[in-house]
């Protein structure tokens, strides 16, 4: 083997040292993330978020490695009538077979009405062997609507046309308006909108966890996970990995309204948000007191998303989840995607990745579509199910056959 030169020894130790002090960077704000782990509002800088990404890497191979990492957690919300509870008993299974068995995160269902003991036995069974905790609304409708001031609790009950004066009580079934929103919708709808966008990171049982897998109580997974998106979330030090983009958009009026709301959190506006190159890309005015001249804010879809509970629950963006439900309580509008899709826009965009354009495909369907996009034949999960779940799907087809009821 022929001698190497001196200059080039240099440089070889030269590389040698870069390489091995990017090591001790990355494993020193591994650490400090990790000792902020439990940790209802994170210790750290914002800036540990902003500074510590990384480009993409290559995405884990299909098969593996499906380890337990510590300080994960699944979550979902429903209201808790039967039809809900059918139907996140139906997500639960279907998820545990397609990945939580080799896993075993916890999973945290929260829900409003009581869920009978019956039913939560099943809940408890398909769920097996991860833990599963079931949380129930910590006030009722009427213990909200009783903590109100006069004129908040009046305005409220104006939009849903309650008439209080003839001794009528707001119910979740009460159709209720918002002004400057062309969509109505029950009061139960808007309470899980609230409740995802707000409450959701102030909860005290999430508190021990740091990276959040989220999964909408119709969310059916149709076949085994071939990759483990949570640990492509880790490695790659992401703060937002989502199943879908875009779904729908804020833009014009509502644009507007948005704009100073994101203002008022972070100092500055966000114009547009949109997908280039499988992560998030923002425009935002070099001049941060300019206001946007177009606004097209492209939301991330939220059946299926796992976030980094840290990110959201630091300061800036407990705030920002604080302006985005203000004034009002039970507002349908500023709902759960634009409360996740704003933080990392504005903060973190190359760390917010779509699944499928970084080569992640998992096959979860939502409203008859495979993660959002491919229609499911038949129309139908029941039918599509039964059709096709015995070849592609058979650990679900023998578990899960007597709980999948539920069209989604």
């Amino acid at each position: 083997m022929p001698a190497t030169s001196p200059g080039r020894r240099h440089c070889l130790r030269l590389v040698a040292i870069a390489i091995l002090a990017l090591r001790l960077i990355w494993s020193s704000t591994t650490i400090q993330l990790d000792e902020a782990h439990s940790s209802s509002i994170i210790s750290l800088p914002l800036d540990a978020f902003l500074s510590s990404g990384r480009t993409r890497t290559v995405v884990p191979e299909v098969g593996g490695p499906f380890q337990h990492i510590p300080g994960v957690v699944v979550a979902s919300k429903i209201h808790g009538d039967l039809s809900s509870v059918r139907e996140v008993t139906q997500m639960v299974c279907l998820f545990t077979r397609a990945y939580n068995k080799r896993t075993l995160y916890d999973i945290v269902v929260f829900h409003t009405l009581p869920i009978p003991d019956k039913e939560r036995e099943v809940l408890i069974r398909v769920a097996a062997p991860a833990n599963i905790t079931l949380v129930q609304d910590a006030m009722s409708l009427q213990e909200q609507v009783d903590a109100m001031d006069v004129n908040e609790r009046q305005y409220l009950l104006d939009r849903c046309r309650v008439n209080a004066t003839a001794g009528e009580n707001i119910t979740w079934h009460h159709t209720c308006c918002e002004e400057g929103y062309n969509i109505c919708s029950d009061l139960s709808y808007a309470w899980q909108s609230e409740f995802r966008s707000y409450f959701l990171w102030r909860q005290t049982i999430l508190r021990p966890y740091r990276t959040m897998l989220w999964m909408d109580s119709d969310a059916f997974a149709t076949r085994p996970w071939e990759q483990d998106p949570i640990q492509i979330f880790i490695k790659n030090g992401l703060v937002l990995l989502f199943d879908s983009f875009p779904k729908g958009a804020i833009v014009k009026a509502p644009g507007r309204s948005l704009e100073r709301k994101i203002r008022a959190a972070y100092g500055k506006p966000l114009c547009v948000v949109k997908l280039v190159g499988g992560t998030l890309e923002s425009q935002i005015p070099q001049n941060t007191s300019d206001d946007c001249g177009w606004i097209h804010i492209d939301l991330v879809h939220g059946f299926l998303h796992i976030t980094d509970l840290n990110f959201y629950r630091s300061k800036v963006n407990l705030e920002w989840s604080r302006i985005l439900v203000s004034p009002h309580r039970f507002l349908r509008q500023w709902d759960d995607q634009v409360a996740v899709t704003v933080p990392p826009a504005v903060l973190a965009p190359h760390r917010a990745w779509d699944m499928r354009a970084n080569g992640i495909n998992l096959s979860v369907s939502h409203n008859w579509r495979e993660d959002g996009k491919k229609k499911l034949f038949p129309r139908g999960f029941v039918k599509y199910f039964r059709a096709n779940a015995e070849a592609s799907f058979p650990d679900a087809f023998e578990k899960c056959y007597d709980v999948v009821t539920e069209a989604g």
